[in-house]
């Protein structure tokens, strides 16, 4: 299934953030699929899939970060697409695309709908030759999709790869003759898929303009209020639900107090629990989920990362409890996490000294490896950390240390609390990182630099996607601290 790569609902991946990416962008599937002919499958078993829909976002017009790269976002908006009117695949959104006039959800449209709104607001479609895919922008929205030219260059590459053939998904959204702007009208006051004629709508059929979620025409709370069916007549927006139904494609309803429950499921039903109120609800869900505790342990400076092979996730933190890195999991098949007494890294670069190792961040790169950026004592100057990396083929490790550190400015207090990032838009891997002006002292306070006299600007450095070579010269600093601001940060 070559589709679906991303969507709106990449907002939820915390090792992602909300930047606009092709749903079916032809250098992902690339790279996606490239370790089965390494594992010498024979791509004649697999056939390759084509959308025969798109997948949208309404636009923010700068680019937006999550978790905690989220201090990256001044300065990436400065380095790659900071325009305001900033309306293609890099740029930040602000959430899925509105409905569709037939598919009615956010987020998708058919092609029909797709090549309708061409029609409609006059938007000029423009192809984006490295993705082998069309974009389409209009007012604050952005759909990204295939049609017959770039499903031609998929097909061109499907078939140079020796793909065992295509499939699209779903003959529906490209259907044949036909036009959604002429519904019937409804003869007998029935509507929609139960109609006489299939699809009559209520609109000016003189039965009522509503049609209810059982397939009938009126103009009364039963028909135009819960229920109704937006694409066979007008209804009523907004306001309490009666049915438990509400959200997106339920006419905007939200639950009020409805029974079964307050909060609106990412599916549309009313309800109470996790499954409700937790991710993906859409209203009523405002402090409904209390905040758990997931260890019960001091664990500082922790990072949180996923190990998509196997689905368990891990956190990394500062050293303490007898370990210079502590490591948490939480396996898919268990619901708490738990600490796990070993040692991912046993040794450090030449340049540091191994004890105090602070503020570990693990990444997933490419190439079925991972990276931990770290800061640990100088050997020059043990008063203060500098930031390295150390690479290894298992999440948990063992991790080896490279020798070239990533940023050690001794003379303006060493570099700490290192945390990666890789840009998908523009293929490049950052590292993010405090210069430890508080190591200097002589500043008073309890960090030793209340009267801001040492500067502790966050720096950001390029590095090399693969770290065979460390850094890239690329070093930018995002914040500068000021005596009112960063100075005890």
């Amino acid at each position: 299934m070559s589709y679906d790569l991303h969507g709106a609902f990449d907002s939820s991946v915390k090792t992602l953030t909300k930047t606009i990416r092709g749903q079916a962008d032809i250098r992902e599937i690339n790279n996606d699929t490239m370790p089965l002919w390494y594992d010498g499958l024979n791509p004649a078993k697999i056939n390759f899939g084509l959308a025969w829909y798109g997948r949208g976002y309404t636009l923010a017009g700068e680019l937006t970060y999550s978790h905690h790269t989220f201090i990256l976002a001044d300065l990436l908006n400065k380095v790659f697409k900071s325009d305001p009117s900033c309306n293609t695949m890099g740029c930040g959104y602000s959430g899925p695309s509105k409905p569709g006039k037939c598919t009615v959800n956010e987020g998708v449209m058919s092609l029909i709908e797709i090549q309708d709104k061409i029609k409609e607001t006059g938007a000029k479609p423009k192809l984006n030759m490295d993705a082998f895919m069309k974009e389409l922008t209009w007012n604050d929205q952005w759909i990204g999709y295939d049609d017959e030219e770039t499903i031609q260059l998929k097909k061109n590459y499907a078939s140079a790869s020796c793909f065992g053939g295509t499939m699209a998904w779903s003959v529906d959204f490209h259907s044949g003759v036909g036009d959604s702007a002429n519904q019937p009208k409804s003869s007998d006051g029935t509507c929609g898929a139960k109609a006489n004629p299939i699809g009559a709508t209520c609109k000016d059929s003189g039965f009522g303009d509503c049609c209810s979620g059982t397939g009938w025409c009126g103009s009364d709370d039963s028909h135009c209020g819960s229920g109704c069916q937006t694409t066979w007549g007008t209804c009523t927006m907004g306001g309490v639900t009666t049915d438990g139904t509400c959200g997106v494609g339920n006419n905007g309803y939200t639950c009020g107090n409805f029974p079964a429950g307050s909060c609106c499921s990412a599916s549309g039903f009313c309800g109470s629990g996790d499954s409700f109120c937790g991710k993906g609800c859409q209203s009523g869900c405002f402090n409904a989920v209390t905040p758990k505790m997931a260890l019960n342990t001091n664990f500082p400076d922790p990072s949180l990362v996923l190990d998509p092979s196997t689905g368990h996730y891990y956190a990394f933190a500062t050293a303490g409890n007898g370990h210079q890195i502590q490591v948490a999991a939480k396996f898919r098949d268990e619901a708490s996490w738990k600490t796990l007494d070993l040692e991912p890294m046993t040794s450090v670069g030449s340049w540091a000294e191994y004890h105090d190792i602070w503020a570990p961040d693990v990444q997933n790169l490419a190439n079925h490896s991972w990276v931990m950026y770290y800061s640990a004592p100088a050997t020059k100057d043990k008063t203060k950390h500098c930031v390295g990396a150390a690479t290894s083929t298992d999440v948990s490790g063992p991790y080896t240390p490279r020798n070239e550190y990533i940023a050690c400015d001794l003379t303006a207090g060493g570099a700490i609390d290192p945390s990666g990032f890789y840009d998908i838009a523009s293929n490049t891997r950052w590292v993010v990182y405090k210069v430890d002006g508080n190591s200097l002292g002589g500043g008073g306070g309890p960090c030793g630099n209340a009267n801001g006299k040492h500067p502790t600007p966050i720096m950001l450095q390029q590095v090399c996607l693969s770290l065979i070579h460390m850094n890239i010269s690329l070093l930018l600093p995002i914040f500068l601290s000021s005596p009112l601001s960063l100075s005890q940060g």
